[in-house]
C-alpha cells in the first residue's frame, strides 16, 4: 500500500507544476499579442489620423502662395516693375538723402557745441593752473624760478600752435552757425510751393469715384481702351483735367497691355498708335508712360515717340522707371520742358510707406517749388491719401497741368 501512494504524488505535482507554466506562458503570449497590436493597429491608425491635417495644412500653404504670386502678377499688371533710382523709404532700415542731410547737419551742430564747451572748459583749467604756479612759486627758491622761466620761453611756439588751434576752433564754430541759416533760406526762398499727384492705370467709374473722394485735386491718368477695359476713354471725356497713361515696353514683358509700343516700332507705327489716342482723348493735354523701363532707354524710339506726340500735341510726362531713361534729352529736342515725376507713392503698398513717401514729395516741393507723386488706384494709396491731409501742410495741392 504505502508503494502506490508514492507512485501516485509525483503526477499530481508535475501536472500542477505543467498547468502553472502553460498559464503563464498563456498570459505571457496573451500580454505580448496586445503589446502588438497596439504598436502595429492603434498606431497606424493614429498616424493615418494625422495625415490629412498635414495635408490640409500643406494646402493651406500652397493657397496662400497661389494666392501671393497671384497678387504679385497683379502688381505687375499695375506697373510695379519700377528699376527706381531713389528707393522708397523703408522706415525700419533705409534713409532717404534728405534723412542723411539731416543728419550730417546735426552732427556738424554736435561736434560745434561740443567744441564751444572745450573753449569754454579751457580757460577753466588755464586758471587752475595760474592758482598752482602761484603756490608753487611762493615755495620754490629763486634759482628753481629762474630755471623755470627759461623751460617757458623755450616752450613758447608749442603754446603759440595751441592758440592757433583754437582760432581755427573758433573758425570752425563760426563757419558752422550760417549753415543752418542757409538751409531756412532755402525753403524759406519758395513761395508758394506746389505738388501735383497722379493716379495711374484709371479704368473704372468705381475708381474715379474714390479718387474724387480724397478731398484734394488728384490727377487722373487713364489706360488707352482694350479688351479688359473698352470704357476708360469714355469715363474720360467727363472731366476736364485728365491723362493718358500710355504702355511702353518693359524690360520684363510678362502682363503686358495690348497694343504696348515696343523697341524698334517704325515711326508710322507709332504715329498710327498716337493719333488713335487722340481720337479717344481729344481734350487730353499731358501722357506719360505705363511701364516702359526698355523703351524709355531707347534714344532712336524715344526721338521717334516725342516727335510724333509733338505733332498730336500731347506733352510728355517721364514716369521714370528707370534711371537710364533718355526722355529729358529728347523732350528738350523738341522744343518741352522736361517734367518727370519725382516720387512713386506705392511700390510698397502699406499705410505708412504711402505716407512717407509723401512726406518726402512735400520736402522736395518745398526746397525746389513743385514736385510730382505717382500712384495707383489700390485701396491703401486712395485710403491713405485721404486721411493724409495734414501732411500737406505748407504746399498747394494742383492738377499736373499748374506744374
Amino acid at each position: 500500500m504505502s508503494t502506490k501512494k508514492r507512485g501516485r504524488r509525483p503526477n499530481k505535482n508535475r501536472k500542477s507544476k505543467l498547468f502553472y507554466i502553460n498559464a503563464l506562458i498563456i498570459a505571457l503570449s496573451v500580454i505580448l499579442i496586445a503589446v502588438l497590436i497596439k504598436i502595429f493597429v492603434f498606431d497606424k491608425t493614429e498616424t493615418t489620423k494625422n495625415i490629412p491635417q498635414n495635408n490640409h495644412k500643406n494646402t493651406q500653404i500652397q493657397t496662400e502662395q497661389d494666392e501671393h504670386s497671384k497678387y504679385e502678377e497683379k502688381t505687375k499688371e499695375l506697373e510695379i516693375e519700377y528699376v527706381d533710382d531713389e528707393k522708397p523709404t523703408n522706415t525700419n532700415n533705409q534713409k532717404t538723402k534728405n534723412q542723411t542731410d539731416d543728419i550730417d547737419y546735426a552732427k556738424d551742430i554736435k561736434q560745434a557745441l561740443e567744441r564751444s564747451n572745450i573753449l569754454n572748459d579751457e580757460p577753466k583749467k588755464d586758471e587752475n593752473k595760474t592758482k598752482s604756479l602761484d603756490k608753487n612759486t611762493k615755495q620754490k627758491e629763486p634759482e628753481t624760478i629762474k630755471k623755470e622761466s627759461i623751460q617757458k620761453t623755450e616752450k613758447k611756439p608749442e603754446i603759440k600752435k595751441e592758440e592757433n588751434k583754437k582760432q581755427e576752433k573758433i573758425e570752425i564754430k563760426d563757419k558752422l552757425t550760417p549753415i543752418k541759416e542757409s538751409k531756412k533760406d532755402e525753403i524759406s526762398n519758395v513761395k508758394n510751393p506746389i505738388i501735383a499727384i497722379i493716379i495711374d492705370d484709371v479704368t473704372t467709374k468705381e475708381q474715379v469715384e474714390k479718387i474724387q473722394n480724397i478731398g484734394f485735386p488728384v490727377t487722373m491718368a487713364f489706360m488707352p481702351p482694350t479688351s479688359g477695359h473698352k470704357d476708360s476713354a469714355k469715363i474720360a471725356i467727363n472731366f476736364t483735367s485728365h491723362m493718358v497713361h500710355l504702355p511702353l515696353e518693359a524690360s520684363n514683358r510678362s502682363n503686358e497691355e495690348s497694343n504696348t509700343l515696343h523697341v524698334g516700332d517704325s515711326i508710322e507705327t507709332i504715329e498710327n498708335r498716337i493719333k488713335q489716342i487722340r481720337e479717344w482723348y481729344p481734350n487730353t493735354k499731358y501722357i506719360n508712360n505705363h511701364t516702359g523701363s526698355k523703351f524709355t532707354e531707347d534714344e532712336a524710339s524715344m526721338d521717334r515717340l516725342i516727335q510724333i506726340l509733338k505733332k498730336y500735341n500731347f506733352i510728355f510726362i517721364d514716369s521714370r522707371t528707370t534711371p537710364k531713361t533718355v526722355a529729358k534729352k529728347y523732350t528738350q529736342k523738341y522744343g518741352f520742358r522736361y517734367i518727370a515725376r519725382n516720387i512713386f507713392l506705392d511700390n510698397y503698398q502699406t499705410k505708412q510707406t504711402v505716407s512717407e513717401q509723401l512726406k518726402q514729395a512735400v520736402k522736395i516741393a518745398k526746397k525746389t517749388g513743385a514736385a510730382i507723386a505717382i500712384g495707383h488706384p489700390h485701396k491703401i494709396t486712395l485710403q491713405t491719401l485721404k486721411e493724409s491731409k495734414e501732411l500737406l501742410n505748407g504746399v498747394n495741392v494742383v492738377l499736373v497741368d499748374k506744374i
